[in-house]
């Protein structure tokens, strides 16, 4: 009798262990990821600024790592002075201490930027304050002086009948850089989206005259990131409730339709909680697939695009019930990472290091407690798109009226 019921016992813990397996095999990683992951606490840094758009918006890049390590950063100012608008920082600590380095001429509280750094090149574009315009400039970077220079800045969009807005843009394998931006009739407020161009080698920008998406006057609710292609160039692009995907190939004339077609619909809302439609992020990594991610009804959800195909994999929910309204997706040591900010006082970091196929929450981003007149409603997240090293993401936030930046320094996935 006693030796039936140990064969019985050993046979109900064998299949525990298998069930126990087959249910971690199932979620993926959380069973392994929950146990490994570790607290990452913030720290404050001196960045601050009075204006909400601190560093908004996310589906462009406004932080960068160069390669001798050093961070780089955009940020609204608002009204401070010195620099009012948009100024570009730098840090040689990690990112706790930053040192000012530029202010970008004819910006204001409601300027934003988008960025794309090639070895010691950084590429930005940005919409002036009064008329509206988007200008592009080449900025250098010195990194034994540890300084940067404008060589170049150019307007690629100026009209006296449209608010141009917005911008983000990319560069093809040609040589021609693409710039995405919103376009607003100053008179009707009629709203849509628009492409210039600079062909490689040119000194002018010209005007595709292609309007992508619907033309209407309900708000702003729209967002473009030019997204560079095997041989040719893409653009990711939302409108209202829907992000749509467009392509052209490299031997096509600059003014030629763009093919495309919907990716993911949103839930709808019941407010309008991202009047820019902007809070997805793309990056693209060294075999050409690109990585999306965006946010939805405060969850989070990547896609893949396989390089040179031509449909997106199916949205991916990743991080469980996050209630999470902003993140970012970048590459970091090689590996894909995830930033999240999420209510109640903590966030998260998620990695792939097998090309997006699973994400394992290898760190847990805690804020510090809420005290009188500060809270963390204004929770947008930036780091490098690309980066070496520890990860040092930053974390907004209001204190007493002011926005600031906290940092996590999240060690190398």
């Amino acid at each position: 009798m006693v030796s039936a019921l140990n064969r019985w016992w050993r046979r109900v813990q064998a299949v525990s262990v298998l069930a126990t397996f087959f249910l971690c095999a199932a979620l993926v990683t959380p069973c392994i990821a929950l146990a490994q992951a570790q607290t990452i606490r913030a720290a404050s840094t001196d960045l601050f600024s009075d204006s909400e758009r601190m560093v908004s918006y996310r589906h462009q890049e406004h932080m960068w790592q160069t390669s001798d390590g050093a961070l780089h950063l955009v940020i609204n100012r608002g009204t401070l002075t010195p620099a009012p608008g948009l100024a570009l920082f730098s840090s040689f600590d990690g990112g706790s201490s930053w040192r000012l380095m530029q202010a970008l001429p004819n910006t204001d509280d409601e300027s934003v930027l988008d960025g794309q750094l090639q070895g010691n090149e950084l590429l930005i574009a940005y919409h002036t304050a009064g008329n509206a315009s988007i200008v592009v400039a080449s900025l250098h970077y010195d990194n034994v002086a540890r300084a940067w220079a404008t060589t170049r800045s150019e307007t690629a969009f100026d009209n006296s009948r449209l608010k141009a807005l917005n911008p983000a843009l990319a560069t093809d394998s040609t040589g021609t850089i693409w710039c995405a931006f919103v376009a607003r009739d100053r008179v009707s407020n009629a709203t849509d989206l628009r492409m210039v161009y600079r062909l490689a080698g040119s000194n002018a920008w010209s005007d595709t005259g292609l309007v992508f998406g619907p033309t209407d006057d309900q708000l702003i609710e729209r967002s473009a990131r030019p997204v560079p292609i095997p041989k040719g160039m893409g653009v990711l692009y939302t409108v209202h409730d829907t992000l749509y995907w467009a392509t052209r190939t490299n031997e096509l004339p600059p003014n030629s339709a763009w093919t495309g077609s919907a990716v993911y619909t949103s839930k709808p809302q019941k407010s309008i909680a991202d009047p820019y439609a902007s809070h997805f992020s793309s990056v693209v990594d060294d075999q050409a697939n690109v990585h999306l991610l965006l946010v939805d009804d405060y969850g989070i959800y990547y896609l893949r695009l396989a390089a040179g195909a031509t449909s997106w994999s199916p949205a991916r929910k990743i991080g469980g019930d996050t209630k999470a309204v902003y993140s970012q997706i970048g590459l970091a040591n090689g590996k894909l990472a995830v930033g999240i900010s999420v209510k109640r006082g903590q966030g998260a970091m998620f990695v792939s290091a097998d090309g997006g196929q699973t994400f394992a929450n290898i760190d847990a981003l805690k804020l510090p407690p809420p005290s009188t007149g500060v809270n963390y409603g204004t929770a947008r997240v930036e780091m490098p798109t690309r980066s070496s090293g520890p990860v040092a993401m930053l974390q907004q936030y209001d204190d007493n009226g002011a926005q600031r930046l906290l940092l996590f320094n999240v060690p190398a996935p």
